[in-house]
């Protein structure tokens, strides 16, 4: 599996609204990678700004390859929302564990908070440094 690379900074682009289109079409190949992640997705019925930055604090993986988390959101087929966290290295390239699955989650909610909603804007994804 080949690893989406994200533009990130002033000299690809990032971080303004191009960079996040950028970034959204850089991780469509997400979805399929994110299928592999070996914790199963959290059901909920809300999903809280406060509740991801935990997550990706408590689940940071150790080795320090880590430096930031991507989080993507899209629809489920039963109409519900699937949202996506991974752990992105200093290339913004997805972090993988020792068995070479991403390090990240899932969670299938019916509602995002305002705080949440507000961070994804209008795009699919953003950066959480």
């Amino acid at each position: 599996m080949t690893t989406p690379q994200v533009p990130h900074g002033p000299a690809d682009g990032g971080p303004g609204l191009g960079a996040l289109q950028s970034l959204s079409g850089a991780l469509t190949g997400l979805r399929e990678a994110v299928g592999s992640i070996p914790i199963p997705p959290r059901r909920q019925l809300l999903l809280t700004y406060e509740t991801v930055i935990a997550w990706l604090a408590d689940h940071r993986p150790s080795g320090g390859t880590a430096v930031r988390g991507a989080v993507m959101r899209g629809p489920t087929p039963r109409g519900r929302i699937r949202v996506d966290v991974v752990f992105l290295d200093a290339s913004n390239s997805i972090v993988n564990g020792p068995d070479g699955r991403p390090c990240g989650g899932q969670f299938v909610v019916d509602v995002l908070d305002d705080e949440l909603s507000e961070s994804f804007g209008t795009q699919r994804l953003f950066l959480v440094d």
